[in-house]
């Protein structure tokens, strides 16, 4: 009997085994399973040579493994070098031979397959790359020392089954050493590569008879079962292991490898060697013990880091072989140098210093032994990992650990993590439960984003010692509940009335509650507070009120909107006079008492209301619009026609405010604010909106919605009949294109009021889109067709046409008991920094200045170059670091760049000298600046100078602003100064606190500098306000000023009844043309400076007097009437007259105190 093998390898043998399988006396064989089965139908003869042929052309492909391929010659492992070839192993390895011989298997007239018997082969690989691995040298275990040994394990597999592919394939592998014939060589060499492609037949051919029972097939060589991965490797330092494959290539890892002897490597984590304080020095060391604070024994690096290139380098003199590096014998694997090191948060500890984990240990004399069984249990993490069992939310505030230690105004940044401890609020849970965390626990556990945010914020740079410094009382406090379990169940739950359900506050096991202070996505279950706790009653008293609103809410009163429509046509029908004029404030209004110029409003309101008639209230800023809307809602909502819901309209910032306001005067309201992301609306919605569903109806007498909230709320408050629509900062509407102006429109709200200080801020066309919002019957294009030019005959019919929609009262007419406001305008003249770099900025756009200065018609797409010019040019007056940080050198010393800071702006000389003045009298300042950037410059001139301060800018959520807001008119604060950007700083924000306005750059819309003045003087102002606004001399903020003042004349002309002219465009070349004009004409340019003396003078307030006292009509024009202060001698600052410049709008007055003023005033109006 010849066995099946050996037929294959006589002459003409795959022929004649290929002639028994066709034979019909055989066809009985056929049936049983000589391998795994095939699904392919045996190919004609005359097919396996062109098959052979073409696949002997391909290039050879290793074997797939899951590790890196070995380099072992596939012929010392009596591996075929190519599937189908039947010759010898030393034929194999000739190349002319197995060449030849494919040849002529391709022309012989039948072909068969061959499956052999393999041992899997060995793997070792050699370090001759920069990226190789060296403890890839290390023996392997499992690998199969000797291919002859009979007990081996010799797994049968088929040379002809395609090998599966695998993503690992198609990744980039290195080159590979050429193959030698040379089997004597000592350099070993992966197996051949061979084709995966299923082009041939898969039918078994091996002997039947010589079949076992049990026939075992694998697809590919077997290795040691190991899920996977590579054999571990152990820290020398600490008790982490790493997989082989996972440390890393020798260029790219962060661990150290160190060859201790021949064939002999050991590891040591970055942990133990330190890398993270060499990228970091603030990093915990996690070499030392957390208690004790010595470092391990075997934590200190047994060999430098070397660049590839050094190592690449050393080896070549060492014979191709790393070098050995001598280390104390003591120091390898030895584990009584073994640090525990925990698997979460990378600190390390001595075993005997672990503290127990069991409330009541069992003391035994191996301490090591018993922590060890310990924490080996708790998947090797350390106690405080243990107890933390919520992830961290947000970090709080810092403290030294050794507050002993602590140096006044010391940051976090001047200690490493080691030495300090952060107060942790925990996800999901309120600030009742934050904890105080070391910062080596905190380094290895938060988000780094998480702590370099925590290090920016201005508040965090001071330490705090305790939780009642650190945090804010009012986060503590219960804002809004949406939800509360109970510990039992009544006996008839839907039988309980709303005295009954109050009762059952005390019976509440918890509560999903937003706090006050904090966003709706911070809501968190949490138990009810304890009446007399750490923080004292008031957490109790806010619960009892937020309880008291929950059960309003569940308890609200559903109306239909038919009965609703009817009571509102009931009221329209009574005489107002008599039945609905308010003859005193209402008595649900509980706050405070409204002044006659308010109760005025409110009658003013309800009458429009009662007649159908939407209107604007006008009123300027600080004269109390918010707390009139409130009267007027509350008398509709609980006097009559006890009607609801109304939707007010508001920027996003000051959501939380309006809100607050409504409660404070009127808390029988139900108000819910509809703001934020898209978890803050739905949490509104879901619980406090439609707590029963969208059927239940709405549970709100007040939504307070966000502009953005609004324009996307369509289709959820589709089915709502809104009974009235306010709109806070009406002029946002002055754009009848705008997103939020078609998103109200389309609501079709019947009450619309406005409420805005600055009805008209550019041009009549925005007053026009006002007036058909509140009134579709006019079309906004035909009035701006019909009043295209105002003339003494049209112009009082325009103002019979809007006076019925406004009403509009300034401080002068109302508040006489308001303390005087003096405004002053204060030039200064550029630097040489300054003039070099303007001029730059001019030269650089030459062929756009030279068509300005020409008068020619600029295309339309040049006009984008011309704004970015003008941005340039601002930013450069504000201070040159503004326009191009580049040019500040952070190479000096602290105090030399404060000097250069300061030198580099003429605005900063003058700051660097009234700033600290003010501060010693006891004045408290609100800075705006149009840029962010100029605010940073600010921010750095405060620290410099030390002067506390606070910051508020557009980058910010409502809720930050309001913090700072609070923080700021606190009493006794502690805060000399807030930095505001214009648009975002002075818009619906009370400031009262402070007396002392400066505006660093003017405003194309000089109702934006009024706003800014508004946050200081407005009802609630105690003290004589002065307002400086800061101007560059000849330079583009002249002529902005100058622009801003026929603006303020239009808005009289339409407002305040006083004729002027419309600005018909041009803003930009013509402050571009004044500023190209003033740079590089001949003209002597006069310096401006200012000394202590000066500054003296000019912030003494004994003689501060309202602008143009006794003239109430001119009053709110600001800027138009301010003061210009002069230093030396009378400036006479008269504008050319004509084409090019504006009218003389300056003349001078008596001096004051020795100094010059000049009142600054449009032609011909005194």
């Amino acid at each position: 009997m010849v066995a099946y093998d050996d037929l294959l390898e006589q002459e003409r043998g795959p022929q004649q085994a290929q002639a028994f399988w066709e034979d019909p006396r055989f066809a009985k064989w056929g049936k049983l399973d000589m391998g795994k089965p095939s699904k392919l139908d045996p190919r004609p003869e005359d097919n396996y040579s062109e098959v052979d042929s073409i696949e002997s052309d391909s290039p050879p492909r290793a074997v797939p493994t899951r590790r890196n391929p070995s380099r072992q010659a596939s012929a010392d492992n009596k591996v075929s070098a190519k599937t189908g070839s039947f010759e010898s192993s030393d034929d194999e390895d000739d190349g002319g031979n197995v060449s030849r011989k494919r040849k002529s298997r391709a022309t012989s007239t039948r072909q068969t397959r061959q499956t052999r018997s393999r041992a899997q082969p060995s793997r070792s690989y050699h370090g001759d790359s920069s990226s190789a691995d060296e403890l890839s040298q290390l023996p392997r275990q499992d690998d199969d020392e000797d291919d002859d040994d009979g007990d081996a394990y010799m797994p049968v597999i088929s040379d002809v089954k395609p090998t599966k592919k695998s993503s690992a394939r198609k990744r980039k592998r290195p080159g590979r050493l050429p193959r030698k014939n040379d089997r004597g060589s000592s350099i070993e060499f992966e197996p051949t590569r061979r084709s995966g492609r299923t082009n041939r037949t898969s039918k078994s051919m091996r002997d039947p008879e010589l079949d076992d029972e049990y026939e075992m097939a694998d697809e590919k060589a077997t290795t040691a079962p190991n899920n996977g991965r590579s054999t571990f490797v152990y820290c020398q330092g600490c008790s982490n292991t790493y997989h082989k494959q996972c440390i890393g290539t020798r260029s790219q890892r962060d661990h150290r490898v160190t060859k201790v002897a021949a064939d002999e490597f050991v590891l040591q984590c970055k942990y133990c060697i330190g890398s993270y304080q060499k990228k970091d020095n603030r990093a915990p060391n996690y070499a030392a013990c957390q208690v004790c604070k010595g470092n391990g024994l075997s934590c200190a690096e047994f060999s430098p880091r070397k660049t590839p290139k050094q190592e690449e380098k050393i080896r070549i003199e060492n014979n191709n072989e790393d070098p050995i590096t001598g280390v104390n014998p003591d120091l390898i694997n030895n584990a009584d140098n073994v640090l525990f090191r925990c698997s979460t948060c990378r600190r390390g500890y001595h075993f005997d210093h672990l503290p127990p984990l069991a409330k009541t240990p069992i003391v035994t004399e191996d301490i090591k032994q018993d922590r060890l069984d310990e924490y080996s249990t708790t998947d090797w993490k350390c106690k405080d990992c243990l107890n933390a069992q919520w992830t961290i939310h947000a970090l709080v505030a810092w403290r030294p650990i050794n507050q002993g230690d602590y140096s006044k105004n010391w940051t976090c940044l001047d200690y490493d993590e080691d030495s300090v401890e952060y107060l942790v609020k925990w996800d999901a849970k309120s600030h009742f439960h934050d904890d105080w965390m070391p910062g080596s626990w905190v380094f290895g556990v938060a988000h780094p984003a998480m702590r370099k945010s925590f290090y920016k914020r201005k508040e965090n740079d001071l330490a705090k010692m305790n939780a009642k410094q650190a945090m804010q009382e009012e986060w503590l406090l219960h804002d809004v509940l949406f939800e509360v379990t109970y510990r039992r169940k009544p006996k008839n739950p839907g039988e309980l009335t709303r005295e009954q359900e109050l009762s059952r506050i005390h019976d509440i096991s918890s509560a999903y509650v937003k706090f006050q202070g904090l966003g709706y996505d911070e809501a968190v279950w949490d138990e009810p507070p304890p009446r007399d706790g750490d923080w004292g009653n008031e957490p109790w008293k806010a619960f009892r009120a937020a309880y008291e609103e929950y059960v309003n809410g569940q308890f609200f009163p559903t109306v239909s909107d038919h009965k609703m429509k009817e009571r509102i046509t009931q009221y329209r029908s009574l005489d107002f006079s008599k039945e609905c004029e308010l003859k005193q404030q209402p008595l649900t209004l509980q706050r405070g008492k409204l002044m006659e110029y308010q109760m005025e409003g409110v009658n003013w309101l309800l009458y429009n209301f009662h007649q159908q008639q939407n209107v604007i209230l006008a009123d300027e800023m600080g004269l109390g619009k918010t707390v009139q809307i409130v009267a007027f809602i509350t008398a509709l909502v609980h006097d009559k026609p006890n009607c609801w819901p109304f939707l007010i309209v508001v920027p996003n910032s000051t959501c939380p405010n309006w809100r607050r306001e409504l409660k404070q005067w009127a808390p029988d309201l139900r108000v819910v604010a509809y703001h934020g992301g898209k978890a803050a609306q739905d949490l509104a919605y879901r619980y406090e909106l439609y707590p029963d569903g969208p059927k239940g109806g709405m549970k709100a007498h007040v939504v307070i919605m966000s502009y953005e909230a609004a324009t996307n709320a369509g289709n959820t408050f589709k089915s709502v009949k809104w009974t009235g629509l306010i709109v806070d900062e009406g002029q946002r509407l002055k754009n009848e294109d705008g997103l939020l102006y078609k998103a109200l429109w389309d609501m079709k709200i019947p009450c619309r009021i406005l409420l805005t200080g600055t009805p008209l801020q550019n041009n009549k066309r925005e007053l026009f889109n006002l007036l058909q919002f509140i009134d579709p019957t006019h079309n906004a294009e035909e009035l701006d067709i019909k009043y295209l030019e105002l003339t003494k005959e049209n112009l009082p019919e325009l103002h019979d046409l809007i006076r019925p929609y406004f009403l509009r009262r300034t401080k002068a007419q109302v508040l006489k008991f308001l303390p005087p406001m003096g405004q002053i305008i204060l030039p200064v003249t550029m630097t040489i920094l300054q003039e070099r770099l303007c001029r730059g900025i001019m030269s650089r756009n030459s062929e756009l200045i030279k068509t300005v200065l020409s008068n020619r018609k600029l295309k339309s797409s040049k006009r984008g170059g011309l704004n970015n010019i003008l941005s340039d040019l601002r930013q450069c007056l504000c201070h040159p670091f503004c326009f191009d940080p580049r040019v500040e050198d952070r190479t000096l010393t602290q105090a030399d760049m404060h000097a250069t800071l300061v030198s580099a702006s003429a605005k900063l000389m003058l700051l660097n000298i009234m700033l600290p003045k003010l501060h010693e009298r006891g004045h408290r300042v609100l800075i705006f600046s149009q840029y962010l950037r100029s605010l940073d410059i600010l921010e750095d001139l405060l620290s410099n100078i030390g002067l506390q301060h606070a910051r508020i800018d557009g980058n910010m959520s409502g809720q930050t602003k309001q913090k700072r807001i609070d923080a700021f008119n606190a009493p006794d604060s502690p805060l000399f100064a807030m930095l505001l950007s214009t648009r975002a700083g002075g818009v619906g924000i009370n400031l009262a606190t402070a007396d002392t306005v400066i505006i660093c750059d003017p405003d194309f819309n000089p109702h934006q500098d009024i706003q800014a003045l508004s946050r200081a003087h407005r009802i609630g102002q105690k003290n004589k306000v002065l307002c400086f606004q800061l101007t560059t001399k000849s330079s583009v903020e002249e002529k902005i000023m100058q622009i801003g003042r026929k603006k303020m004349a239009l808005d009289h002309a339409l407002i305040e009844s006083m004729d002027a002219a419309d600005d018909t465009g041009g803003d930009v070349a013509s402050a571009l043309k004044h500023a190209a004009q003033a740079l590089f004409g001949d003209n002597a340019k006069e310096k401006i400076t200012y000394d202590d003396a000066a500054v003296d003078k000019l912030l003494d307030r004994s003689e501060v007097e309202s602008t143009n006292p006794g003239d109430e009509e001119f009053t709110e024009n600001q800027f138009s009437f301010a003061r210009v202060w002069a230093n030396d001698d009378l400036v006479d600052n008269a504008d050319a007259d004509a084409d090019n410049t504006e009218p003389n709008i300056r003349r001078s007055l008596r001096p004051r105190n020795g100094n010059t003023v000049v009142v600054l005033d449009e032609g011909g109006h005194k």
